[in-house]
């Protein structure tokens, strides 16, 4: 059955890098690799890139009308695979991550809670989702990052706050 769900990531990454225009299918992607990565063993054999599309999924589609579904979505898939040995671990600390630094997940999140400032369960899931990943980074070369990353959770809770009072 593992392999059936490794197929099924597999599938499910080429459909979201094939159609990167198509808001619902990237959307409904999302929550699919979301729920394949709860798995614990499809976690693990879900690839780094996997993260990337999701994160080019939501830096694609952050200023859509259909933002906030997709980026909430997107965030609670980040948030999941954020695992000890799943794949947003692994793409953290390989060097997929520094040939490719626009597709940081990391961005992703930060750019979810700008775009949707107001939306409060996209600030949650992607407060919760940066809090997991920056739980994962564990190399010394990366602690300027973890605090930079510290300060923006810091500054958004703030913000999402003041937000929160003036509403």
């Amino acid at each position: 059955w593992l392999s059936g769900l490794v197929e099924c990531g597999e599938a499910l990454e080429v459909a979201l890098r094939c159609h990167p225009l198509h808001a619902q299918l990237q959307k409904q992607g999302c929550s699919a690799l979301s729920n394949l990565a709860l798995n614990a063993k499809a976690a693990e054999a879900l690839t780094p890139r996997v993260v990337q599309t999701v994160t080019a999924a939501m830096l694609q589609h952050a200023s859509d009308a259909s933002a906030p579904d997709l980026l909430n979505r997107a965030c609670i898939a980040l948030h999941n695979m954020a695992t000890k040995g799943g794949p947003a671990e692994r793409l953290l600390s390989s060097k997929i991550r520094r040939q490719a630094p626009q597709l940081d997940p990391t961005r992703g999140l930060v750019l979810a809670l700008q775009s949707c400032p107001r939306d409060p369960t996209v600030s949650s899931n992607a407060l919760r989702a940066l809090e997991k990943m920056v739980a994962l980074w564990g190399s010394k070369r990366e602690v300027e990052e973890r605090s930079w990353c510290a300060r923006q959770i810091r500054g958004l809770k703030v913000a999402r706050s003041v937000a929160a009072m003036e509403a």
